[in-house]
């Protein structure tokens, strides 16, 4: 249940995000995600500590830093929204490889993984949007009659995220 709720929170900050800055910052900020990713996973036991990759991610965060030097509308909120959403989202990776992997004592095939995972991520995410149409008027989503000629649409989308959940799981 835990897992699932460290996805909903990662999605709804990672969204929440393009808001309050522009959508080069966000991915720029998101290179940031392999140093989170080998950090946790050091701290799990996943991976081994090698000075040539710490090397190489220190390459890659000083590059990476180099290219948001220039944000034009720099937003304090989105910069924080988008960091708690990274830590958020490198920690479900961790708990993904350690669910995956042999050395997680759960070890789980990508089919399992997904069955566990996605029916309740679609709930919550499911009484998020009800709470948006009712509740939450201030945050815009479409009318029932766009889900309703669109859910062709809707229902391949649904397919694909599906089959890329089952790929990310595999490999």
């Amino acid at each position: 249940l835990e897992f699932r709720r460290v996805l909903f929170r990662s999605l709804v900050l990672s969204n929440a995000a393009y808001i309050y800055s522009s959508v080069a910052f966000i991915q720029m900020m998101k290179e940031g995600n392999l140093v989170l990713v080998y950090i946790l996973s050091l701290i799990a036991g996943l991976e081994h500590f090698h000075s040539a990759r710490v090397r190489l991610l220190i390459c890659l965060a000083l590059s990476t830093a180099l290219t948001i030097q220039g944000e034009i509308a720099f937003s304090a909120t989105g910069f924080m929204v988008q960091s708690c959403s990274q830590c958020i989202e490198a920690m479900r990776i961790v708990m993904q490889s350690i669910l995956l992997s042999s050395a997680g004592q759960k070890q789980l095939d990508a089919l399992s993984y997904n069955l566990c995972i996605i029916p309740p991520t679609s709930v919550l995410l499911s009484i998020f949007l009800g709470l948006c149409c009712t509740v939450l008027t201030n945050i815009h989503t479409a009318p029932l009659a766009a889900y309703l000629v669109w859910w062709p649409h809707l229902v391949a989308n649904a397919l694909i995220a599906l089959a890329l959940n089952i790929c990310i799981a595999l490999f």
